[in-house]
């Protein structure tokens, strides 16, 4: 059915004049009876009985009167909706984060996401950082955020922001207690450390900056995860490479210090996403995190 004979039908009963509502849907009124006329005929029954006094609703015109107004409420709904999907301000958006980004400004920048679209549906999940490509080269998530580089050709990236380092350390030793530390402080002591295959550029950099500081890390445990270099930290293992930014959620008898050096080793927050699903939601949800 034509939905402009139906825009016709209703402006009609809405101005209670054929002339009136020729004017608002410009054009004229005998294409405005015309219209009128064709649904009836299509509809087999009259819609509208005309007399001297002006017109009314046949009991049959009320009903397609409910009908109509609805049908042209959700026309109206689809064309907006369907706008703001192509410009990136509707639809449904799956994002992954590695809980090394939970502590940092990920969160915040999310929420104004949130609050600027709402018709934009955000599905949030946090997922180990190792195990964040495998999610996204699986479709499983639109867009992840972490700190690990990814090596696969069809993911692309960028990079938002960086996460400093500090030293954890346990919370009785001497140098915990001051604001920033040295990397003396790993004098003969054993290092945690991730592999460095995780973070190449990364562990390069903790590994120069040692030997810059006439150290030579002994590394005992190689882990991936902040949470477990933070637990080994506790348990008297020995020292490691924390963001800063985490020292919030270190566990009891764990501080995460600042290193007291001009430039701190530090990670990358990466956004990513597969390059064959760059979409204008993604694109919108891209030019929020990476702004100031």
């Amino acid at each position: 059915m034509d939905i402009r004979l139906i825009r016709s039908f209703v402006e009609v009963i809405d101005r209670k004049h054929f002339g009136r509502a020729a004017e608002a849907l410009h054009t004229t009124q005998p294409a405005i009876s015309q219209h009128v006329k064709k649904l009836e005929e299509r509809l087999g029954c009259s819609l509208l009985e005309r007399s001297a006094n002006g017109m009314r609703l046949t009991p049959a015109g009320g009903v397609f009167l409910a009908h109509a107004k609805c049908l042209l409420a959700l026309a109206h709904r689809m064309d907006e909706d369907t706008r703001a999907v192509a410009s990136g301000g509707a639809g449904s958006l799956s994002i992954g984060l590695s809980t090394a980004v939970l502590a940092c400004a990920v969160s915040t920048k999310l929420r104004a996401i949130r609050e600027q679209n709402p018709l934009l549906k955000l599905s949030i999940a946090v997922h180990p950082g190792d195990l964040l490509e495998d999610r996204l080269l699986k479709g499983e998530v639109d867009l992840a955020i972490t700190t690990l580089n990814s090596k696969t050709a069809p993911v692309a990236s960028v990079t938002l922001f960086d996460m400093p380092l500090g030293i954890a350390m346990p919370g009785d030793h001497p140098a915990a207690q001051t604001e920033k530390v040295s990397l003396e402080v790993l004098d003969k002591a054993p290092l945690i450390l991730f592999p460095r295959e995780a973070a190449p550029a990364v562990f390069d950099s903790i590994i120069a900056s040692c030997h810059s500081a006439g150290l030579v890390p002994e590394i005992v445990e190689r882990t991936i995860s902040f949470s477990t270099v933070m637990a080994l930290v506790a348990s008297g293992a020995g020292f490691g490479f924390i963001p800063v930014a985490l020292a919030g959620s270190a566990p009891e008898g764990v501080v995460i210090r600042p290193i007291d050096i001009a430039s701190p080793p530090a990670f990358s927050v990466q956004a990513q996403w597969l390059r064959s699903r760059k979409n204008a939601l993604n694109g919108k949800v891209l030019d929020v995190l990476c702004g100031s």
